[in-house]
């Protein structure tokens, strides 16, 4: 995979500032009493169906205009307009946030949002005079909460990390406003629901790291024509067919490993000419593999075991010059007519 480049911070691209409507707290949460949290460790089954239900609420009127109540003091002055925005989104999802052991967002007062922890700002790409929220990074801060629908007011968001947390719960629709997102981690969490769409409508999004959470159901065809260079879904709850266009994808690494798919390995994997890393390790394919794949000539790890795929290794894999024995992995082989094949003889 290439490397990210953390430049991206001061080559945001701005979008017009639109305001999002006020949004207030249902009074059947503030009334609601929530259960003990535990302060670290894995959230209880009654902790996620609180913090759930607590999210589900924003969507009871069709709207979609239910959220946290966020008032600005009279006294706070801020440096322009997107950093008050910014405010408003960090203030709600402090309030979204129902345990925080290492005190992440202690500081996340007061106006001036650029020091808040976790949080970065840059000139913005339109007006170097004035500064913008371009990136957020609470990766490893053990935080249990949701995402609150107001997190949409970070139109110029570049970098979203916030891996091996607690957050659960669905992915809020105003993501779809961050047009100039690029890193998108969502890794290591308890979010569940559908695949969230709202990332095919990042249109600079080149990293998707979904994985280890909760997600379910089909993933769009679509994915697979966005102009990503990495996308991690493994460990997750989907189920679906590979469609024929996923060798449409350019990316570099893609990671599928842990769900369940099924059907066949398309024969379009051979148009990924970008790939250098792809585990599609313990899914449930039951199929052969394509004599296309020995077009990915910069792959350097193919991970297929733990499947149940059939027939000969194809002759072509010779094609694959950088792939090195220990990186084609196959363990628990291939059911071949003329016996079974062990990991050891691929």
């Amino acid at each position: 995979m290439k490397k990210r480049n953390t430049n991206f911070f001061f080559l945001l691209l701005v979008i017009t500032l639109s305001l999002l409507p006020s949004l207030s707290l249902s009074d059947e949460v503030a009334s609601e009493i929530p259960p003990a949290i535990s302060s670290r460790g894995t959230l209880t089954h009654a902790e996620v169906s609180y913090l759930r239900r607590r999210q589900l609420l924003y969507y009871k009127d069709a709207a979609g205009d239910r959220g946290e109540n966020i008032t600005i003091p009279p006294g706070f002055v801020f440096e322009n307009s997107r950093l008050r925005d910014a405010y408003i989104a960090l203030q709600a999802w402090k309030q979204a946030i129902i345990s925080d052991p290492f005190n992440v967002t202690g500081n996340w007062t007061g106006p001036d949002v650029c020091t808040y922890e976790g949080v970065f700002c840059a000139p913005a790409p339109d007006n170097k005079t004035i500064r913008t929220v371009a990136g957020v990074d609470l990766n490893h801060a053990d935080i249990a909460g949701y995402l609150p629908e107001e997190l949409g007011l970070l139109r110029d968001l570049a970098i979203f990390h916030i891996n091996s947390n607690r957050f659960c719960g669905m992915v809020p629709r105003t993501f779809k406003i961050w047009k100039r997102l690029y890193e998108l981690d969502l890794s290591n969490n308890r979010f569940a629901g559908p695949f969230p769409n709202v990332t095919l409508q990042m249109p600079k999004l080149k990293f998707l790291d979904l994985r280890f959470n909760e997600f379910e159901g089909t993933v769009p065809k679509e994915l697979f024509d966005k102009d990503l260079d990495a996308i991690f879904i493994n460990h997750n709850r989907f189920r679906f067919e590979l469609p024929d266009n996923f060798g449409n994808s350019p990316v570099s690494v893609i990671v599928l490993a842990n769900n369940n798919f099924h059907g066949c390995v398309p024969a379009s994997l051979g148009n990924m000419t970008n790939l250098e890393e792809i585990i599609m390790m313990n899914n449930g394919f039951r199929s052969c593999l394509p004599p296309e794949i020995g077009r990915l000539r910069n792959a350097t790890v193919f991970d297929v075991s733990f499947n149940q795929l059939m027939g000969p290794l194809p002759d072509t894999i010779g094609g694959m010059e950088e792939l090195s024995a220990e990186s084609a992995c196959a363990e628990g082989g291939w059911a071949m007519p003329g016996g079974f094949v062990e990991a050891g003889e691929v």
